[in-house]
């Protein structure tokens, strides 16, 4: 930990030392996950309800099949992982939008308020017809307009009440030795960040192409054309009528054969623009496809087993790429903060030196890794091509 600042990133850092693009890009990406993933905890706990009601137990079905435990059980396992990663995701929006409009309470308290409504109404929206369906009656009921008005709620309200405020901008961020570590060998400006990079996404292609492709293979051969979510269950489009399935699996296919090319062609790269800050946008919107693009695609035609899978493997591959969208957002910003407070610190070192000493003739301690990209904006241990293209072929291998 020798390289490291005496003196971190503050709060304000964070937002300041990304461009106003990337700020509003790494703000759509935590609103949308914390929707989503605020959604799937909902949607867990009301299928969880219903299955354990006579009433509406074919509806719970539709997720749960024919287990013998109680739903709820499943639910208080499925639901809580998703809530989480609802309440990061907010928080951190929510921190990026205090940091950003410190100065300008009023502006900052109307873009929390923006946030944070359209997100119960995605809850809403998806919840409400369920409530409002005639084998929902009594506690069901209940229960469902308190994941309405309770549960949804209380996870903003709690991400609201813990994120830091605008008083904290310029409090230094207090970090423990084992995150600096990380930042230091495996973070976005770290030294085996390669290595990294290539493990975690053979991982993501091993598990989205062993668990996704057949069942959208099956999907797909059974229902070759798709028609309005209210046709589920009456009529099934074959010859005509209807819009084609297959570009979902083709979706995720392309998104696979990209995963697995993609570190051969940017990891290689010696600048650090496309060997860092590419790399992690490309893993984030491959993880947007895994988790949102199917989740959607499949809620919407009514494979609610699918959305909402309960087993672990498959509950891992909408799991991972969700909660790793958030890790990389915060690495994108941690990353352009520390390469900027590097950057003012080599500045001022050089200019002290040249007051105090001869500059031609004082001793210059060789720059760190990070100081060193901070400066010249290049990376200085790339990924040698012959290891990119050996992942490519093994990932390529784990898809076919």
């Amino acid at each position: 930990l020798e390289d490291e600042l005496e003196e971190g990133p503050t709060l304000a850092d964070l937002a300041g030392a990304c461009s106003p693009a990337t700020r509003v890009g790494l703000g759509a990406l935590r609103f949308f996950v914390a929707a989503m993933a605020s959604l799937i905890s909902a949607l867990y706990i009301l299928f969880g309800v219903m299955y354990d009601t006579e009433e509406s137990r074919w509806i719970g079905a539709m997720v749960f099949g024919a287990v013998d435990a109680p739903g709820l059980l499943f639910a208080a396992f499925q639901a809580p992982p998703f809530a989480m990663v609802a309440v990061v995701a907010l928080r951190d929006l929510l921190r990026q939008v205090a940091t950003t409009y410190a100065t300008a309470p009023c502006r900052r308290r109307a873009i929390q308020a923006a946030v944070a409504v359209p997100m119960w109404l995605m809850t809403a929206a998806v919840v409400g017809p369920f409530a409002a369906h005639p084998s929902a009656a009594g506690s069901v009921t209940v229960l469902l307009l308190g994941i309405l008005f309770v549960w949804t709620p209380g996870l903003i309200a709690y991400a609201w009440a813990t994120a830091p405020s605008a008083a904290a901008a310029d409090r230094p961020i207090v970090r423990s030795r084992v995150a600096l570590l990380y930042d230091k060998y495996f973070g976005l400006n770290g030294k085996y960040f390669g290595l990294k990079v290539q493990a975690s996404q053979l991982l993501s292609v091993v598990l989205q192409a062993w668990t996704r492709l057949p069942l959208l293979g099956a999907f797909v051969s059974v229902h070759p054309l798709l028609g309005p979510f209210t046709d589920l269950g009456r009529v099934e489009y074959y010859d005509e009528g209807g819009s084609p399935s297959a570009p979902i699996f083709w979706t995720i296919f392309a998104a696979l054969v990209v995963n697995a090319l993609y570190p051969a062609v940017l990891l290689v790269q010696r600048d650090a623009f496309w060997s860092r800050r590419a790399v992690a946008v490309v893993d984030a919107a491959l993880d947007l496809v895994y988790s949102a693009v199917f989740f959607f695609a499949m809620l919407t035609n009514g494979v609610f087993a699918a959305a909402l899978p309960i087993w672990p493997l498959a509950t891992l591959s909408l799991f991972y790429p969700t909660v790793h969208v958030v890790f990389v957002c915060r690495a994108i910003e941690a990353a352009a903060a520390d390469l900027a407070a590097r950057a003012r610190r080599a500045g001022a070192l050089k200019a002290a030196s040249a007051v105090r000493w001869n500059t031609t003739t004082a001793r210059q301690r060789k720059s760190s890794v990070r100081t060193s990209m901070a400066l010249t904006g290049r990376v200085e241990d790339a990924l040698p091509l012959w290891k990119g293209v050996r992942f490519a072929a093994v990932a390529l291998g784990a898809v076919a």
